[in-house]
């Protein structure tokens, strides 16, 4: 919860997540979902692979469709430091939660600023919040909503 609030305050703040904070967190992350939280190995590992790959996947398409740059290497490592710890399992939670979060905030943002689409609101934020959400109520949630 430190490292998300730390990385929450630095995205809002300098639009960045510092690679010193989420790289060595991957493998921290990795150690904790196995011997505190439980989560199988290859469940941490491939939440690291999942999250990695899935965002970078996005970033490099958007950046290939619209020729500019729409989300940071920053981002792409958080999921994949979140699948570490959560496990593969939690990381289409995590990312609808952020990205609903974000659009919401995004679209006020926008509409009160009255800037276009091009508005830049950082995503890290709204992926700890996933993550949070996921931590302390994921499981009850997608119980409910299946």
């Amino acid at each position: 919860m430190a490292t998300l609030i730390v990385i929450t305050f630095i995205d809002i703040e300098h639009q960045i997540i510092p690679h010193e904070i989420v790289l060595p967190g991957i493998p921290l992350f990795l150690l904790a979902a196995v011997f505190i939280m439980g989560i199988p190995l290859f469940d941490a590992f491939l939440g690291i692979m999942i999250g990695i790959a899935s965002l970078y996947l996005v970033a490099v398409y958007y950046e290939q469709i619209t020729g500019t740059e729409g989300m940071g290497g920053g981002d792409v490592n958080l999921l994949g430091m979140l699948g570490a710890f959560l496990g593969w399992q939690s990381l289409l939670f995590v990312l609808m939660t952020g990205a609903l979060s974000g659009a919401a905030v995004g679209i006020f943002m926008m509409v009160k600023s009255g800037k276009t689409m091009k508005y830049a609101v950082p995503f890290g934020p709204f992926l700890s919040l996933g993550a949070v959400v996921y931590l302390f109520w994921g499981k009850a949630l997608v119980t409910f909503f299946s």
